[in-house]
């Protein structure tokens, strides 16, 4: 380093040599690498404690409402309510998972519809709803699903008029459903699905009792598999729904099994159909409709209208008469 002398000599020596002294420079200011280091662990921590914070804590104490808890999570987050009856209808408009395991039951207060999906990639799980508006205008439903790609799973949806209608709702899974509808004659019951204009659904392990149809308007490339249907009228429903799948269902105590109405390419196999009951039972009926299937096993069912026949090759059952 080079040395500064004073121009001008001045004072005693020993000033002279403090002057000549050189002057050390300071080290620069900064984050070192440890300190770098340090600043990002407590940046992850502290975002990790707001994650656990939307995921466990936030509930009543923090917001007044379920809906309110769901406005202020981010996006994509896990929302753990905790355990209670909320008495109160809720629409999603941004992806969330909402996880009911700690004893969820969202409660409609016997007004419109509980829940209503109007965004993708939501996941509803573990959850009940119950007591849904009675008004058959306004399809009063357990759930409204307005979009695709979302998930609903292990959810029990109780005294609804409509347990679930999806309109334009395409590429959904519903698995190990549980609905039924209110406690009404048949023909004032809603049906415990309602899909319209949907495609690419997936309707797996679930229950559905108690409601009028399972029925498919307008919608193609939809499975129902592995599914229980009983105590209804039909059990599933096609009206110019073509190419979906009806496989290893189990349908029991419905005027009818499985109605084709308009709907070709549709495949039926492997299904159990029992006890059809009243004037019009039937396993299998159709109208206009082209039915593909095999092994479809039929018990006790008693159609003195309409006449049962076996399809050539088949073991599917169908109708020469229309049931209206």
């Amino acid at each position: 380093m080079p040395r500064f002398r004073s121009q001008r000599r001045f004072g005693s020596q020993s000033a002279q040599q403090k002057i000549e002294t050189p002057v050390r420079p300071k080290k620069p200011t900064g984050v070192s690498h440890q300190n770098a280091v340090a600043d990002l662990v407590r940046n992850m921590f502290l975002a990790m404690l707001l994650v656990v914070a939307y995921t466990f804590c936030l509930g009543p104490a923090v917001a007044e409402t379920l809906q309110e808890i769901i406005d202020a999570a981010p996006e994509g987050v896990d929302i753990v309510p905790p355990a209670g009856v909320y008495h109160e209808q809720l629409v999603l408009t941004r992806p969330v998972v909402i996880d009911g395991r700690e004893g969820v039951v969202i409660d409609g207060a016997g007004t419109g519809t509980i829940v209503t999906l109007e965004s993708d990639g939501v996941t509803l799980k573990n959850l009940t709803l119950r007591n849904s508006g009675r008004l058959h205008n306004k399809i009063d439903a357990g759930l409204r699903i307005n979009s695709s790609f979302n998930v609903i799973r292990d959810v029990i949806i109780e005294d609804a008029l409509f347990g679930i209608d999806m309109n334009q709702a395409d590429n959904n899974i519903i698995r190990r459903v549980d609905i039924s509808s209110k406690n009404m004659s048949m023909g004032l019951r809603g049906d415990a699905m309602r899909i319209y204009y949907s495609n690419n659904n997936k309707v797996e392990d679930s229950s559905f009792s108690d409601a009028r149809d399972v029925v498919i308007w307008y919608s193609e490339g939809n499975m129902f598999r592995r599914n229980k249907i009983s105590n209804s009228r039909y059990g599933i429903h096609f009206m110019y729904a073509h190419k979906n799948t009806v496989e290893d269902n189990e349908i029991s105590d419905c005027v009818v099994g499985v109605f084709l109405m308009y709907a070709n390419n549709t495949i039926v196999r492997d299904n159990q159909i029992l006890r059809a009951w009243g004037p019009l039972a039937s396993v299998l009926a159709s109208k206009k409709a082209r039915a593909r299937g095999s092994s479809a096993t039929i018990s006790s069912a008693m159609p003195p209208v309409s006449t049962l026949i076996p399809r050539p090759g088949i073991r599917i059952w169908t109708t020469i008469s229309p049931i209206m």
